[in-house]
């Protein structure tokens, strides 16, 4: 397989590097991605059993307590000044806020004093009568304000993420309770609760039966159900132990600066052949900065639009954008594949069979997807990917609506940062 095989069939299976990581091991994106548009979109991550008891023999393994009454926090001081959060604490706390139906075992956790852990943290495995589930929690805190583009506060848009369903609530106090039922396999639900200062809890619940499916679409422990775990006053002092970052990260950095959906929509739009034909479809459900999705009609023929807009993604002379050049031209599948264009602008044009069992193992033989890949002087990295099919998880065969030039002008359109 080629390396832009390789690179392509990546990107379809790009976990977002930008959303803010709960601890331990992400599992299995629910579905495939187009392009680079998960390089800013925010992460759906899950736990599987594999993953769990990976992370489980780095963590501190410790003992269900018994008997009535919450769980407290052990006594101690941590770095931010407050009473230290156990591990025993951390699964203490979960197992006591489960339904008592069911049954406990194999717990683990880790609390805000552990050098090895980037948090509270807590996973067991829940069984009852209709069957097994791993489940795994975690506290951090997302940078604020918390608004649209929070991490864990919309429902994800079902073109870019296969869902069983989602439901999301405000509470009296303006903290939001979302849960999202991925589907499988395996099948797993994830649930947020994020307070109006920041402070966030996610749980995640995947299907364990031992390698063989569950029959229906339910887990052990409900959507409702969930969502009164996470919400529950017994983590108070978990989510105080954890403390705001200092700084975000660099990537973190760069999404904030990054055009909403609508603008980059308009944006495509202006650089569409006069006679194409645009539609974005629920226009409110595109919830990611600096990425849209629309579906193009030329002559007959409709494709899916994907572009994704990462200003300053490599600015200045620095080691890191110097860096992240090389990055950019690595991708191609052949050096001479990178051309530049008048304006100094890095390109990387490319087709790829999406029908091959190499790169994604999904649509039809024969079916092409394009990539144009294009790196601006002034750091601003531009995606526009190509592809027939209703979502970003479902893909047929037959010509593209749009040539490659074509891609290539949307790519190249002046000024991408501020559409």
């Amino acid at each position: 397989m080629s390396s832009f095989d390789e690179r392509f069939s990546q990107a379809l299976r790009d976990a977002a590097e930008l959303a803010p990581d709960t601890s331990g091991e992400s599992l299995a994106d629910s579905a495939e991605r187009i392009g680079r548009s998960r390089a800013v979109r925010r992460r759906t991550v899950v736990v599987s059993g594999a993953a769990v008891l990976a992370l489980a023999a780095l963590t501190t393994t410790v003992e269900l307590r018994s008997g009535p009454g919450r769980p407290t926090v052990a006594a101690g001081t941590g770095t931010t000044g407050t009473a230290q959060v156990t591990g025993q604490f951390m699964a203490d706390t979960l197992a006591s806020l489960l339904p008592s139906g069911g049954r406990t075992s194999e717990a683990h956790g880790t609390g805000t004093g552990d050098p090895n852990s980037p948090g509270p943290m807590a996973n067991l495995l829940y069984t009852d009568a209709t069957g097994a589930a791993r489940l795994e929690l975690s506290a951090s805190r997302v940078q604020g304000p918390v608004n649209r583009w929070t991490y864990g506060t919309q429902c994800p848009d079902p073109f870019d993420t296969a869902l069983d369903g989602c439901t999301r609530s405000v509470r009296a106090d303006g903290s939001i309770v979302v849960v999202e039922q991925l589907s499988g396999p395996p099948r797993t639900w994830s649930a947020y609760f994020t307070r109006t200062d920041g402070q966030q809890l996610r749980l995640d619940e995947a299907d364990f039966t031992g390698g063989s499916p569950a029959d229906g679409k339910n887990l052990p422990i409900s959507p409702d159900q969930l969502a009164a775990v996470l919400s529950s006053s017994a983590w108070n002092p978990v989510l105080s132990a954890v403390t705001v970052p200092a700084s975000a990260p660099p990537q973190a950095q760069d999404t904030a600066q990054a055009p909403a959906p609508e603008d980059v929509l308009a944006g495509v739009q202006k650089r569409l052949p006069a006679d194409a034909r645009a539609d974005a479809g629920d226009l409110g459900k595109q919830n990611t900065l600096g990425s849209a999705h629309l579906a193009v009609t030329l002559s007959g023929r409709t494709s899916q639009l994907q572009i994704t807009v990462e200003p300053k993604w490599a600015q200045g002379d620095g080691p890191e954008a110097q860096s992240r050049r090389r990055q950019f031209t690595s991708g191609a599948s052949d050096p001479g594949d990178v051309t530049r264009a008048a304006d100094g602008t890095s390109v990387i044009s490319q087709a790829n069979n999406t029908g091959d069992t190499n790169a994604t193992g999904y649509g039809a033989p024969g079916q092409v997807s394009w990539v144009v890949d294009a790196l601006h002087p002034d750091g601003t990295r531009v995606t526009v990917t190509e592809w027939n099919g209703p979502s970003s998880h479902a893909f047929t065969a037959g010509p593209l609506a749009l040539n490659a030039d074509q891609l290539t002008a949307i790519a190249l359109g002046t000024d991408w940062a501020k559409p």
